[in-house]
């Protein structure tokens, strides 16, 4: 089992301005900032690992929504602050986690994309 928690992932993505937070079986989280997509500086999920981490936030029906049309949709506060809606699909046998940050229209601006290999992010120095 995986130890790193959603609130450190989603704090990280905050402080660091980052926009969305990708979760996906055999490679670390992921966060996309100013600068593309950055893996952050843990070990790669487990399968377990992915629907587990949402475990504090996702709705029971989640799971009903994902064995009935292979996807679910649902927003949740980080901090009673800091909105995210959460995009949720099973690919084959796999599930993946897409996190994106709410923000008012005013405030989004262009991403850039990465290169081929992600930049890493310590997540170290968030709090817990």
């Amino acid at each position: 089992m995986h130890q790193v928690e959603l609130d450190r992932l989603l704090w990280t993505c905050v402080k660091q301005l980052g926009t969305d937070v990708l979760l996906i079986k055999g490679q670390p989280p992921m966060m996309r900032g100013r600068n593309g997509f950055q893996q952050f500086l843990v070990p790669p999920l487990e399968s377990v690992d992915v629907l587990h981490l949402l475990r504090s936030v996702a709705p029971g029906s989640m799971h009903d929504d994902l064995a009935r049309a292979g996807q679910a949709e649902f927003e949740f506060w980080h901090l009673n602050r800091y909105p995210f809606r959460a995009y949720v699909f099973r690919l084959g046998a796999e599930d993946v986690v897409f996190l994106s940050r709410l923000f008012p229209e005013e405030r989004r601006e262009s991403q850039g994309s990465g290169g081929d290999e992600p930049p890493q992010v310590d997540i170290a120095s968030t709090p817990a």
